[in-house]
């Protein structure tokens, strides 16, 4: 019931899901790809403040883990839109 309220969102968790069963080194990965649906959720409007706080904790632990890291391809653009998100978390 509630997935087809944000059935956008919903897709880009399904679609990650996906896309990372393929992976085998996160150094491959580009974090835009992991990052993404997460700030999607954290920039919504839509979500309520509880599912935004669970996005922003799923991402601090991305950074706790060092899942982000210099040597992964496009780190500059995953870090100025995990930027852009928590500024314009609701």
């Amino acid at each position: 019931q509630e997935s087809t309220n944000h059935p956008t969102l919903l897709q880009a968790f399904l679609d990650l899901k996906r896309q990372l069963s393929g992976f085998r080194s996160e150094f491959d990965l580009d974090p835009n790809l992991f990052l993404l649906p997460f700030l999607d959720v954290i920039r919504s409007e839509v979500v309520t403040g509880p599912v935004t706080g669970l996005a922003l904790t799923a991402v601090n632990k991305f950074l706790a883990y060092g899942l982000l890291n210099e040597k992964q391809p496009n780190i500059a653009s995953a870090v100025e839109n995990l930027a852009d998100a928590v500024t314009h978390a609701r």
